[in-house]
């Protein structure tokens, strides 16, 4: 059923790219919409991680590089499975087997996350812009080290970070952007 959803129907990418089954642009919402409900009849338990999928784009496409696009809009399933989810190197981490609801859940997982620091990561950069907290830039970085990137939690430059990060989050002072910066860059 992830077959047909992700790589026949396209379904999280229907709205989002041309092609999907074969239309010349990006198909309306409704028709979306009007193809989810037939699937949902079939198959409930695999709307969830389309819906991640689908609304995640939205956001994706918004900020993502033309790389990242390219991969999350893919209807190949090897593709959508494997591959870098940003240009700093972050990869998913899937399993290899290609059956199985599971998969499509902990992809889903992982785009959420990548939504979630991406959005953070815009936010902090705007308002530190502006001089004002930066501090979201931070909670970005923990949200891709901690939910997204396969990490060693012993690592002695890993835990001196992590723990100069937590003790900014933990305050209520505004974080710089320089400051911001400097955590991010080592």
């Amino acid at each position: 059923m992830e077959r047909l959803a992700f790589g026949d129907f396209g379904l999280h990418a229907m709205t989002h790219s041309s092609g999907v089954l074969d239309w010349p642009a990006p198909l309306p919402s409704s028709a979306k919409y009007a193809f989810q409900y037939l699937f949902t009849q079939a198959k409930f338990g695999l709307m969830c991680p389309i819906s991640v999928s689908d609304t995640s784009n939205h956001v994706l496409a918004r900020y993502g590089s033309e790389a990242l696009k390219s991969f999350l809009l893919s209807q190949d399933l090897d593709v959508m499975w494997k591959g870098a989810v940003d240009r700093a190197g972050v990869h998913m981490v899937t399993a290899s087997d290609p059956a199985g609801e599971e998969r499509c859940r902990s992809v889903a997982s992982v785009r959420y996350h990548v939504v979630s620091a991406v959005l953070l990561a815009v936010e902090g950069a705007e308002l530190g812009d502006a001089g004002r907290d930066a501090r979201r830039l931070l909670l970005a970085r923990q949200v891709v080290t901690h939910r997204i990137e396969p990490t060693d939690p012993f690592a002695a430059n890993r835990a001196t970070v992590d723990a100069e990060i937590d003790d900014l989050l933990l305050t209520n002072a505004d974080v710089p952007l320089a400051r911001a910066s400097a955590l991010l860059s080592t």
